[in-house]
């Protein structure tokens, strides 16, 4: 299932070896996840091959253009319908009874290899444009980076005259700053801890505010359930604490 690229129909090539029974495929055939429907695992094979169980394989006749089946089966209208039929709570599948009874449209191959065309061919360009995007908020992040670590170690003022820190890591610093160690700037240096999971106290209707790694966002931590508000709301949450 790895392999897949949840949504986009991608193959993923990695390490891991396949070991086991499988179900055998053929270049062309169209490989569905039945696993988690909302995954959205759906791939046109590029070769012949075996596949975990956890793939349905669809080998189409000649009134099915395979590309456009494949387009089918990404569409929000299937997935909804496929994941609202699957069975099983830890790992969710779509069963073969069901799907195989699903109604599909039937239309001239002429217009199934249309529609597929178009769509190779916006969504490669959206894709470009994805690609385009992360590489910018990339350069962004970095851009951002750089100028908070110029400015916390070297100041705003570009003109004021540097001297060595005596640190290798901090390097020249502006002449009228002085070092200090770490220990010396602060009153207090704590370490979060984990409270203990057998005690309700700690998890229901408390007054204290236990926090994680995973709570902050981009140097900003919120409060999204105040007690001092009627609604849900959410706002910069004031607190003190180390690692959740």
């Amino acid at each position: 299932m790895e392999n897949i690229e949840s949504q986009t129909a991608k193959y993923i090539y990695t390490d891991s070896n396949f070991e086991g029974d499988g179900i055998a495929f053929k270049k062309d055939d169209i490989l569905y996840g039945k696993l988690r429907p909302y995954l959205c695992k759906v791939w046109l094979a590029e070769f012949n091959g075996s596949a975990v169980g956890d793939f349905f394989v669809f080998r189409c006749n000649l009134c099915v253009t395979c590309n456009y089946f494949k387009y089918f089966l990404l569409s929000h209208n299937f997935t909804d319908v496929s994941n609202g039929a699957t069975y099983g709570t830890k790992m969710p599948r779509v069963g073969w009874e069901f799907l195989s009874n699903l109604m599909i449209f039937l239309l001239p191959k002429s217009e199934q290899a249309a529609i597929a065309a178009f769509l190779d061919e916006k969504c490669e360009l959206i894709e470009q444009t994805i690609k385009s995007r992360k590489k910018q908020i990339e350069l962004f992040k970095q851009e951002k980076q750089t100028i908070i670590g110029e400015a916390a170690t070297r100041g705003v003022d570009k003109n004021l005259s540097l001297k060595p820190s005596g640190v290798e890591w901090l390097g020249d610093i502006p002449e009228h700053w002085v070092v200090w160690k770490i220990s010396r700037a602060f009153r207090l240096i704590g370490s979060g801890t984990t409270p203990r999971s057998g005690l309700p106290e700690y998890y229901e209707n408390g007054t204290e505010a236990w926090i994680n790694t995973g709570d902050l966002n981009d140097n900003n931590l919120y409060d999204l359930f105040s007690k001092n508000n009627s609604q849900s709301t959410a706002r910069p949450l004031n607190t003190c604490a180390g690692s959740g």
